[in-house]
């Protein structure tokens, strides 16, 4: 009887070690499952938060004018239709290649191709914030600003003395920015730069605190 049990031990013996080894790849695998599962409710929640707090952008359909005349030299920007768009909110960049000619008229042979690049930030102080005009490389060294100049048509009634930056746009309102203020450089330095008539600006504008483009065009200047 004796030898019989001895017999039987080594072959229960290995009967639980082939079960522990079986058992080992399951534990695995499920933890695994319950870790991916707990990671994926994380991002899940992180991503709800982040829908949840970002700002929306307003739906405001813009229009955006540039005079290159020498008698006008305001740019113009109306909002058509859509929610109200406070200035503070507003991002403006302007992007402007220097061509060959402005009309029959040469251009400096040294400017020509160089990209001239303006940021208007409605976000900052008007108080020392301007265009400056003689900083180094000017004006190809990229500037951000903030217009000085008061708004006028419509958005008036909103009170005399309003600037960018502290007034709301309303459908049907435009807003006046002087072409230096606007495009960072003296458009009527012709021979230099070759701003006229046809003039090619893109125009992008972006509501800040959602970081959506609302406005992103090719604007031909007119006469």
């Amino acid at each position: 009887m004796k030898g019989k049990q001895n017999s039987l031990c080594p072959r229960s013996k290995t009967r639980v070690e082939q079960t522990d080894d079986a058992i080992s790849p399951v534990v695995g695998i499920m933890l695994l499952i319950v870790v991916t599962v707990i990671i994926a409710a994380m991002v899940a929640a992180f991503a709800g938060g982040l829908s949840a707090t970002q700002e929306k952008a307003p739906s405001t359909v813009l229009s955006v004018e540039i005079s290159a005349s020498n008698a006008d030299d305001m740019v113009k920007i109306t909002s058509m239709s859509g929610e109200e768009l406070p200035t503070k909110d507003m991002k403006i960049v302007t992007t402007y290649i220097v061509p060959e000619k402005n009309g029959d008229t040469k251009v400096t042979e040294a400017n020509v191709g160089k990209v001239i690049k303006h940021t208007i930030d409605g976000t900052l102080d008007i108080k020392d914030n301007q265009v400056k005009t003689d900083v180094d490389g000017y004006p190809f060294t990229p500037q951000t600003t903030i217009p000085k100049d008061r708004v006028a048509g419509p958005i008036l009634s909103q009170g005399v003395g309003s600037y960018f930056g502290t007034n709301v746009m309303k459908a049907g309102q435009t807003i006046q920015i002087s072409r230096l203020e606007f495009l960072g450089f003296n458009v009527k330095e012709r021979t230099k730069y070759g701003f006229g008539e046809g003039a090619v600006v893109h125009v992008t504008i972006t509501h800040i605190p959602s970081n959506k483009v609302i406005y992103d065009k090719d604007v031909i200047a007119t006469w």
